[in-house]
């Protein structure tokens, strides 16, 4: 009786929860060509396709095809700042009409969330319950709903980290490599839990992405050749690209830094490079140490992950849907549901940061304005030593 009274709010919140984020998103729709990310997506595709791959770093360039494929943009113009190693998994655009894209590439990003529930229930053997209680959290986390109403990247990668986690688990290295090698649009974001592989000595898993990342370099050179590479070296060290991604907006330490010292950009900046550098290295070397147990996924999606992004030198909040997988397995875990109530409810409680309304109030009302402490960072960056905590201390019981 208990468990069918749980699958039937679970199933209740399930429904109910997306209502408010669905009306909202619905209610921007007039303005999507003025707030979407899409058209740099989209016009990159098709540049690429005609033969123009080669501009898609240059501005002038990218914002003529931007204009003419989305005429609602006005004067509108969005850099592409994603790396050439993994273009070409954005190519099938080049096959979607202008018209047809907005509605597509929502569905897309509405199936992905699907599909990384999937894989999850898969990966970790979720009752039907958890998967419908994990979508009501996720349908009213700010991440989801900012990916989906500017039509940003954040579910996809997110169902591509979750296909590679169901894929290690099974003992799928190719399949695992395919996955993360989608992850290489934001290489910095994939690049702790490849360190954590490596000190783990998941030697297969890694070949196979080696692989597949060499292809795909190979292709990427056919479509946007040297000077492509060229342009994106140069414009990642331009002013341009700090205006474009927004660092001090980020929950990360070098986003934080930015707040607390914003004429200091260049000074912040090495010293949180030298930070991300000191944590890949301590993520390498749990990956020695807890790699050869039982548990050695679990307890890298625990290490790896949260430090991993709260320490990227970029990390929108919208990446913070690849913390999807850390948050099930801790909530699974012996240690964690052993922890005092108190402590249970004070990490719910700052979770909520994450959740709407109050996303929308911290992100437009409180750090759009200039606020000095961004929340978010506090609440990852105390995720962060909590989970590597509960693994150093528990790491066999982690389930």
């Amino acid at each position: 009786m208990r468990a069918r009274r749980a699958a039937a709010l679970a199933a209740l919140l399930a429904v109910v929860a997306p209502v408010v984020p669905a009306l909202l998103i619905a209610g921007s729709w007039s303005s999507f060509d003025r707030i979407t990310d899409l058209p740099r997506f989209f016009a990159a595709a098709k540049m690429m396709v005609a033969g123009q791959g080669k501009d898609i770093y240059r501005l002038p360039e990218l914002a003529s095809a931007e204009q003419s494929m989305f005429p609602r943009l006005g004067e509108r113009v969005m850099a592409f700042y994603y790396p050439p190693l993994a273009l070409p998994w954005l190519l099938p655009l080049a096959a979607v009409p202008a018209r047809l894209a907005p509605w597509l590439w929502t569905g897309l990003l509405l199936a992905s969330t699907g599909g990384s529930l999937f894989a999850l229930q898969r990966a970790f053997a979720l009752g039907w319950t958890e998967v419908l209680c994990l979508w009501a959290v996720l349908s009213v986390s700010g991440p989801l709903y900012e990916s989906v109403r500017i039509g940003q990247l954040g579910p996809v990668l997110m169902c591509a980290f979750c296909l590679a986690i169901w894929a290690l688990r099974g003992d799928r290295p190719v399949v695992a490599a395919l996955a993360m090698s989608f992850l290489l649009l934001k290489p910095h974001e994939i690049l702790p839990f490849l360190a954590y592989l490596f000190g783990a000595g998941r030697k297969r898993a890694l070949l196979s992405l080696a692989v597949v990342a060499g292809v795909l370099a190979a292709v990427s050179w056919l479509l946007v050749g040297g000077a492509g590479w060229s342009d994106y070296l140069e414009f990642m060290r331009s002013p341009l690209s700090v205006a474009e991604a927004q660092p001090q907006l980020h929950a990360t330490v070098r986003g934080q830094l930015l707040r607390l010292f914003p004429r200091a950009g260049t000074a912040v900046t090495i010293f949180s490079a030298a930070v991300c550098g000191v944590a890949v290295f301590l993520i390498w070397r749990w990956g020695r140490l807890f790699g050869r147990g039982e548990r050695w996924l679990q307890s890298g999606l625990l290490l790896s992950v949260p430090l991993g992004l709260v320490t990227a030198l970029y990390c929108h909040d919208y990446d913070l849907l690849l913390l999807a997988p850390s948050a099930v397995v801790l909530v699974k875990s012996a240690p964690a549901r052993a922890l005092p109530d108190w402590l249970k409810l004070a990490a719910i409680a700052a979770g909520t940061v994450l959740l709407l309304p109050l996303y929308l109030f911290v992100h437009y009302d409180y750090l759009l304005p200039g606020g000095p402490v961004n929340p978010l960072f506090c609440v990852l960056l105390a995720y962060a030593v909590g989970c590597a905590a509960l693994v150093l201390r528990n790491a066999e019981d982690i389930c």
